[in-house]
């Protein structure tokens, strides 16, 4: 099967919805997108790539820029690409299973709000609308399969996981569900996830809140 992980660098830290419009609220846009698709029954990272939005309006100074480091002078050489890469992120989330970290309560609802602040005009509305509807499972409900797309969510499936290894290697009972670095720690994959990384190509350089980088260790911790 294949399935795509992902992760989202955003301008800020809600998916509110504006409920006059029922789009994002304004202030709150994607401004990076990291993808891998792999075969899940191999294990095999099929393609990988960075998708970059932006838009003169796009608010990039702001508490969020101090966690991702993106910069306006970085994303303006993308605002070209804005309508192809709205395309290409709604084709990689169709009949697939999308896997991330803490991507229930977070990437995914604002992957599907921003794709139904910004398709119209790009992509035939009611096709986009209907097609960001997107099943979830881990701490809402046992796996099923239905329409189109399904998900799973490293932070539930690894939590109680990582907090018995941390517990095991230090002493010391943590209730928090911990980072990817966290998880990174506890397995001791540092090594793994910086030789994937290292071999692909990207403008932007590796370290936590790349959203590339964060894909590449969801993926070593789903692994």
């Amino acid at each position: 099967m294949i399935a795509v992980v992902i992760d989202i660098e955003t301008t800020g830290f809600s998916r509110k919805i504006d409920p006059t419009t029922g789009y994002l609220a304004d202030g709150n846009e994607i401004l990076e997108v990291g993808y891998l698709r792999i075969d899940t029954d191999t294990r095999r990272i099929i393609s990988y790539g960075s998708l970059y939005f932006y838009k003169p309006h796009f608010p990039i100074e702001n508490q969020a820029q101090s966690v991702h480091h993106l910069t306006r002078e970085f994303l303006e050489a993308h605002e070209k690409d804005f309508d192809k890469n709205l395309i290409i992120l709604n084709a990689l989330i169709q009949n697939t299973c999308i896997i991330g970290k803490n991507s229930d309560e977070f990437d995914i609802p604002f992957i599907e709000a921003f794709i139904k602040k910004y398709a119209r005009g790009v992509l035939d509305y009611r096709i986009a609308v209907a097609a960001a509807k997107i099943n979830y499972y881990g701490t809402k409900t046992k796996f099923y399969y239905e329409n189109t797309m399904w998900t799973q969510d490293v932070q539930s499936l690894f939590k109680r996981t990582f907090q018995d290894l941390h517990y095991a290697q230090t002493g010391e009972l943590v209730s928090r569900p911990g980072t990817l670095s966290d998880y990174i720690d506890v397995l001791g994959y540092w090594d793994i996830v910086n030789k994937i990384y290292s071999g692909m190509k990207t403008e932007r350089a590796g370290r936590a809140h790349c959203a590339l980088y964060d894909v590449v260790m969801t993926y070593a911790v789903w692994c």
